[in-house]
């Protein structure tokens, strides 16, 4: 968000709807990420593997989970992505933000008035 000041009520609402809805979507079910497997030493370097980048969706659904609430939420989540479209996803994601952008508190200096002839002080 950058290093403006989001302390209105409409600021902190459009945010948390944004978290909550597209850019939850789009992180878990579309953005795929290479996690670290392991870290080795050779010399005074370090090797690390990583696994295939894959989504946190693809993680957990290759995870065997024995509680059926997992499973549930796992099928209804597998069920849901093939009808998002992840452009279109994203250009929601774009819109909010721009909207949450616009809600910013920004701070301005105070402007000093130029100075004229008449107000010139010369030494």
């Amino acid at each position: 968000m950058g290093w403006d000041r989001y302390d209105t009520a409409p600021a902190v609402e459009a945010m948390n709807d944004l978290y909550r809805n597209e850019l939850r979507l789009g992180l878990n079910l579309f953005q795929p990420s290479a996690k670290l497997i392991k870290k080795v030493r050779v010399g005074s370097k370090l090797r690390r593997r990583y696994d295939l980048p894959r989504t946190p969706l693809d993680r957990l659904a290759a995870w065997e989970a024995d509680e059926a609430t997992v499973r549930t939420r796992l099928a209804a989540l597998l069920k849901l992505r093939p009808g998002l479209d992840p452009f279109e996803l994203s250009r929601q994601i774009d819109r909010k933000l721009d909207r949450i952008y616009a809600l910013a508190h920004t701070r301005l200096s105070p402007r000093v008035p130029p100075i004229g002839k008449s107000q010139r002080v010369t030494f």
